[in-house]
């Protein structure tokens, strides 16, 4: 038994999305999941563009593996204005990419949970 067995916790990791946390070159999902990993995200950054993000999920769906996205579009500073259009564009890639689960991170806008609410309710994951 490792150590982290006996602790009265679960102790579990994330794996980056993209190398670097740059948002250019996808992770292995398969592998990360492989070694243990129970998601995919470039916590605290927002840099991954809607293609990428698209590949992003597909990889992360095959792998049976939900990705974690910041809520903010960094090109437009760290307002709620940034905050919906980072929630509204990860909303319509997840759209079009089928079984794939997206959480989003850190949501504080009464707008992010608008459209969070209404995503749901079209059976969004």
């Amino acid at each position: 038994m490792t150590r982290s067995q006996a602790l009265p916790i679960r102790i579990s990791f994330v794996g980056a999305v993209t190398i670097g946390l740059k948002g250019r070159q996808l992770t292995d999902a398969a592998a990360l999941k492989a070694v243990g990993a129970v998601a995919l995200s470039d916590d605290g950054r927002h840099a991954i563009d809607r293609v990428t993000l698209g590949r992003a999920l597909e990889a992360a769906a095959g792998a049976g593996l939900p990705v974690l996205v910041h809520a903010q579009a960094e090109q437009l500073g760290d307002g709620p204005e940034a905050e919906a259009v980072a929630v509204a564009d990860a909303l319509d890639v997840l759209r079009d990419v089928s079984g794939a689960r997206l959480h989003i991170q850190h949501v504080s806008t009464r707008a992010a949970v608008d459209l969070l609410r209404a995503a749901k309710s079209e059976g969004c994951r």
